[in-house]
């Protein structure tokens, strides 16, 4: 139960720090002083949704390489798997 409430409040930590840098990057490109900005808050929210878009497709395809890089399953216990469904079914 503590994991899936961190986890949450996690989750919505990111999405306001989403929402933070957005209005941050627009309020960047604005005068001081003026309303206009020079990204409009539409393009800025695009701009920050490119870059977690990204960063997100650069980190699985980084876990990807390094998961088809070795093999999850330990051979030892499936050959002894193997041989314990094999003299289970023998033995009868």
């Amino acid at each position: 139960m503590a994991l899936a409430i961190g986890a949450g409040a996690a989750a919505l930590g990111l999405i306001f720090a989403g929402l933070m840098v957005v209005y941050l990057l627009h309020w960047l490109t604005s005068p001081s002083g003026d309303d206009r900005a020079s990204i409009p808050l539409w393009g800025c929210y695009g701009i920050v949704t490119l870059v977690f878009l990204g960063s997100g497709t650069a980190l699985l395809l980084a876990a990807k390489r390094k998961f088809d890089s070795f093999n999850p399953l330990p051979e030892q216990t499936l050959a002894t798997v193997k041989e314990n469904v094999q003299w289970i079914t023998n033995s009868k």
